[in-house]
């Protein structure tokens, strides 16, 4: 299968002292991410908005590329 690149939304809740990210939701273009995590974010404590590539059959995964946080997010390492 050929390379792919993925859009993500990820919401941020507090557990405890603990901030953890929700499950991914994915989309078809950055531009529809990014405006999703902006209204994500007036009903979330956070949200993470992610680009990622890679091969899904192969699971070989690059580097997720920040495209966007909102109010508190959990620090990268």
């Amino acid at each position: 299968m050929a390379r792919v690149t993925f859009f993500t939304v990820q919401t941020v809740e507090r557990r405890g002292k603990r901030l953890v990210t929700g499950q991914p939701r994915q989309f078809k273009t950055a531009a529809e991410a990014l405006r999703n995590g902006e209204r994500q974010s007036a009903s979330s404590l956070g949200v993470v908005v992610l680009q990622i590539e890679g091969d899904p059959e192969f699971e070989d995964w690059g580097e997720p590329k920040l495209l966007a946080t909102h109010g508190e997010v959990p620090e990268r390492d």
